[in-house]
């Protein structure tokens, strides 16, 4: 016989921490906006001025993306 509970997974809305701006994969690219809906803090790309996905590993993964290494070094040749 089945069990008619299913079980389900439970996935957890990731916040904005502020030691993602120490990170060294993340930082000096890194910064965040203020959601006008909620007040949660999203994250943005300084580089590429996208506003990103609200999970570490997204935001790593952008770090390693073509894209984003174009604008970065676009970005630190400005300054």
């Amino acid at each position: 016989m089945y069990n008619s509970c299913a079980v389900k997974k439970v996935i957890y809305k990731q916040k904005f921490r502020m030691e993602w701006l120490e990170d060294p994969m993340l930082k000096g690219w890194l910064t965040y906006i203020i959601d006008p809906v909620d007040g949660s803090k999203i994250p943005k790309c300084k580089c590429c001025n996208e506003i990103l996905s609200v999970k570490l590993y997204d935001l790593k993964t952008h770090a390693r993306t073509k894209k984003h290494e174009r604008a970065s070094f676009s970005f630190h040749q400005l300054q």
